[in-house]
């Protein structure tokens, strides 16, 4: 199981974002379809008679209707705050990673030509 592990290609740094923010927009839509069908009454049992609502229903359906809008809006901008923080954390990370791979990469440079003046010098002194 490992070495099918090891030999998967690391993903980017987009493709890491991609599949994070689809992650957390299920998992907010999960957790959003859970409120909302917890707060669902079971359905009533037909009967002969009708029943009609009362303004004071239809008001107190509106005002949850209202708030249960505004929790799904105030979700929505946590979630994105959240997703620019992690997006913002992803490129910081990358770049100093960049940083870190071009300073190494210099280093190793300098190392071939310190070798090369050396071998060089060798040579030519025989």
């Amino acid at each position: 199981m490992n070495l099918c592990l090891a030999n998967l290609p690391s993903p980017s740094g987009n493709e890491l974002l991609t599949w994070l923010e689809c992650a957390v927009a299920l998992l907010g839509i999960a957790v959003l379809l859970k409120t909302f069908l917890a707060k669902i009454p079971q359905p009533f049992q037909v009967t002969g008679e009708t029943r009609m609502a009362t303004h004071e229903e239809l008001e107190a359906l509106r005002k949850d209707f209202d708030r249960f809008s505004a929790t799904i809006t105030r979700q929505h901008q946590e979630l994105e705050e959240s997703l620019e923080t992690i997006s913002h954390q992803i490129s910081q990370a990358g770049e100093e990673r960049a940083i870190a791979i071009h300073k190494r990469l210099n280093d190793v440079s300098q190392s071939v030509s310190n070798l090369d003046g050396y071998i060089r010098g060798r040579f030519e002194k025989k």
